[in-house]
């Protein structure tokens, strides 16, 4: 196998109605997002355009959709498990996962080894 990438996207500068302009002027932004509500069963414009109170309920609601979305349709793994990664090999990806933070642009949250950790063992 050749060599696997992780990515955190999410830089925390998302906010409600983020995308609302776009999505009233364009007729294919609509379609995406009409699209979008009938692939994930779920009401993306609901979360992307309204406040909501439980924001932790609609962030899962939100992952378990992305997650469904990336094995039932595109047929991609979405556990680590699947790729023959188990939680013998979380020390050695925490420190690659950090290594060369501190040049990045400080718009976000900075991950440390610890959270990298226990984003892995939450994807085993």
């Amino acid at each position: 196998m050749g060599k696997i990438v992780f990515m955190f996207p999410g830089q925390g500068a998302q906010y409600v109605g983020m995308g609302k302009d776009f999505y009233d002027s364009f007729a294919c932004s609509k379609e995406i997002f009409d699209k979008a509500n009938e692939v994930l069963d779920i009401d993306v414009k609901k979360l992307c355009f309204e406040e909501n109170e439980d924001k932790k309920a609609v962030a899962y609601q939100a992952i378990e959709a992305l997650q469904s979305f990336i094995k039932d349709e595109l047929g991609l793994p979405v556990h680590l498990s699947e790729l023959g990664i188990d939680d013998s090999q979380f020390e050695k990806m925490k420190v690659k996962a950090c290594y060369g933070q501190e040049s990045l642009p400080r718009a976000y949250r900075q991950l440390t080894q610890e959270d990298c950790f226990n984003i892995y063992k939450m994807c085993l």
